[in-house]
């Protein structure tokens, strides 16, 4: 499908991806030394432990999000996933579309099982999205450490990637509802 030159692209990108999605989340520590050097408090530390043994026992989460236009320059993203049906974490993003048409500001609040407190966030954080409206880049924060995460969007299918200096997460989303 042509881009409507008419909508930016920030804008583009998120319309393309209202709806609801689903997948799984694979995420994999990739330095275990720079894991233990990172800044984590010892909650933070408990919340991933608890995602990594979770994950060894019952398999990849199982992974929803939801994408809403809200209105003219306000996105709203929702993410769930949990293990056998038990929600384990839950976030909502409020992206706010910068007129330039390319950037956005994001922020975010996270919830972790088993008591589902507010996970530290700060921000807001940056967002990035191509002049092709497919691609959009954010540096967060996760944990209290430095996260880059890139989505990119092909029709009813995004492909989330999240790094930091210590882990790497992929997630593969299918749109299965085009209504939030």
């Amino acid at each position: 499908m042509a881009l409507d030159r008419s909508v930016p692209p920030n804008r583009a990108y998120y319309e393309a991806c209202v709806g609801r999605w689903r997948g799984r989340l694979e995420l994999a520590i990739t330095d275990p030394d720079r894991l233990r050097e990172a800044k984590l408090s010892r909650l933070d530390r408990a919340r991933l432990s608890s995602m990594i043994l979770s994950a060894r026992l019952f398999g990849p989460p199982r992974f929803e999000t939801s994408v809403v236009v809200t209105g003219p320059s306000e996105v709203v993203h929702t993410t769930r996933f949990g293990f056998l049906g038990v929600p384990t974490f839950a976030s909502r993003e409020v992206i706010r579309l910068d007129p330039d048409g390319t950037n956005a500001e994001i922020t975010i609040v996270q919830r972790f099982f088993p008591l589902f407190w507010p996970a530290r966030t700060e921000g807001p954080f940056h967002v990035e999205v191509d002049r092709a409206a497919t691609t959009a880049s954010y540096d967060l924060v996760f944990l209290g450490c430095p996260m880059r995460q890139t989505g990119r969007r092909d029709g009813d299918h995004v492909t989330l990637v999240q790094e930091t200096d210590w882990m790497r997460s992929v997630q593969e989303l299918t749109r299965f509802a085009r209504a939030a």
